[in-house]
């Protein structure tokens, strides 16, 4: 899979903020990419060696159900390189070391 160009440039207009990020694109645009494109490059950028603490990224959905779809989505955008985890109810809430946390509010 692949970003069109407009995914990569709205990546690459929030790639050097330090602020939280909002993206509002109309529904089938492919936010989801451009979110895990940009975790994926800030991941890149901040990660550090096994054992110490990294920066994770919150990846929030509106329902159960897309916990586990968007979760295994990230873990193929990103490739397997980082760890992707789930939390919502029922679920025991993951312990550090995570990179992303994929949960409902």
């Amino acid at each position: 899979m692949k970003l069109r160009p407009y995914q990569i440039d709205a990546v690459d207009s929030i790639g050097g903020t330090s602020s939280n990020v909002i993206i509002k694109m109309p529904t089938g645009s492919g936010k989801t990419l451009v979110a895990f494109e940009f975790c994926l490059r800030r991941l890149a950028k901040n990660h550090r060696p096994a054992g110490k603490h990294n920066k994770a990224a919150l990846f929030l959905v509106p329902t159960k159900d897309l916990v586990s779809q968007q979760a295994s989505a990230a873990q193929r955008w990103l490739g397997g390189t980082y760890n992707v985890e789930q939390y919502c109810g029922g679920l025991r809430c993951p312990r550090a070391g995570f990179d992303i946390l994929v949960s409902t509010p």
